[in-house]
């Protein structure tokens, strides 16, 4: 046994009661960011794969040549 007097003693708890706070804010923290992490990575791939799967407006340039394809079709005896 101690010869702490209570005063030390509540120190002491107080010292401990910071350090364990401490720990589990910088293991909240931790986790925290590695989750903000896979999550910013998740939406570079999700922006990615919607810029890949987002149709392109066609050009006039390939209006035309559809229509002389079908054309060319229409045309055959």
């Amino acid at each position: 046994m101690s010869n702490k007097n209570p005063f030390e003693l509540r120190t002491d708890l107080l010292a401990m009661a910071k350090d364990y706070c401490d720990k589990q804010y910088e293991l909240q923290w931790a986790t925290a960011q590695s989750v903000i992490e896979k999550l910013n990575a998740n939406a570079e791939d999700y922006v990615k794969q919607v810029q890949e799967l987002t149709p392109k407006p066609y050009t006039m340039g390939e209006m035309i040549d559809k229509a002389n394809e079908l054309y060319s079709f229409v045309s055959k005896k």
